[in-house]
């Protein structure tokens, strides 16, 4: 049985940092789950969970280059 992941995150009034929110953008853009993303990137379902309730505060957020991955290869995939 898989272990229940946290669905949202409970700090959303907190201001988000930029590379947060795009990657919240790219993944509605793409209808992608935190799965998928996981997947794309060869991360875990949790750190792109993780990743998507990063705050300035927490500093927990996606690395600049793995956003910048995940754009090419969405990019790359469209293209196909």
């Amino acid at each position: 049985m898989r272990p229940l992941l946290w669905a949202h995150c409970y700090y959303e009034a907190i201001t988000m940092h930029e590379r947060t929110e795009r990657l919240k953008s790219i993944m509605a853009q793409h209808q992608l789950s935190c799965r998928d993303v996981g997947a794309i990137l060869g991360r875990t379902e949790q750190t792109v969970l993780i990743w998507r309730c990063s705050t300035e505060a927490n500093k927990k957020v996606i690395p600049a280059h793995q956003l910048e991955l995940l754009e090419l290869k969405l990019a790359q995939q469209a293209n196909q």
